[in-house]
């Protein structure tokens, strides 16, 4: 949300600077000097120069600080140098316009993701994964930049890749019946999370449904 704000009242800073331009200096202007090659009223023109001090000053301001809330912490982009590794806690921080903060929850979440697999007997099964999960705050610069923003967007790849494993080794009836094949599974689930700085408290199968056959006895 800071990321998306941070452009837009960029954005809107520009606009303002853009509409001082129109109303000092008009289009009749423009055009003399084009003509005769007369500069514009000095006037005029150090009213100009104000108002572009003004903006620029505005932006700088804003810039300036930028607060984390609580539970969060902040990974700040720098446009010169890339992602910054330390983590920046809850409080006012110092900024810059050429610095990005972007915030991360550090609550534990609730992720679900349903996977459909095929088993050994060839039939198809849904199941469902429930997992609750947290950034790592001491790798908030790994999950910038190999997951993003949004961690429960990774969840569905890591359960697919670990789940289907499962059904190759098992029948649809004995996954309906029983979810203990699923623990190694989950065990998985967990170890690849924490290659991308993601912490998964808990990672367990709440649902297993059967589907059609996928493929005629």
């Amino acid at each position: 949300e800071m990321c998306i704000r941070d452009r837009l009242m960029s954005r809107l800073l520009a606009n303002m600077a853009v509409a001082t331009l129109k109303r000092w200096i008009p289009p009749e202007s423009v055009h003399r000097f084009h003509r005769t090659g007369t500069l514009p009223d000095l006037r005029r023109t150090s009213q100009v120069a104000a108002g572009l001090l003004a903006g620029s000053m505005a932006l700088v301001g804003y810039k300036s600080v930028y607060v984390v809330p609580e539970d969060h912490r902040a990974v700040v982009y720098s446009t010169f140098t890339g992602v910054d590794d330390r983590p920046q806690r809850p409080g006012w921080q110092l900024g810059a316009p050429w610095l990005t903060p972007c915030l991360y929850d550090m609550r534990p979440d609730i992720y679900d993701s349903t996977v459909q697999i095929h088993t050994k007997d060839a039939r198809t099964v849904d199941v469902t994964v429930q997992v609750l999960a947290h950034p790592d705050e001491h790798q908030l610069a790994t999950i910038y930049r190999k997951v993003g923003l949004e961690l429960g967007r990774v969840v569905p790849s890591l359960c697919s890749g670990s789940l289907q494993p499962v059904g190759d080794r098992c029948t649809a009836d004995q996954l309906v019946a029983d979810a203990a094949p699923f623990d190694a599974a989950a065990a998985e689930i967990k170890a690849k999370a924490a290659e991308l700085g993601i912490v998964m408290v808990e990672c367990k199968v709440s649902h297993v449904k059967l589907l059609t056959k996928a493929l005629a006895d």
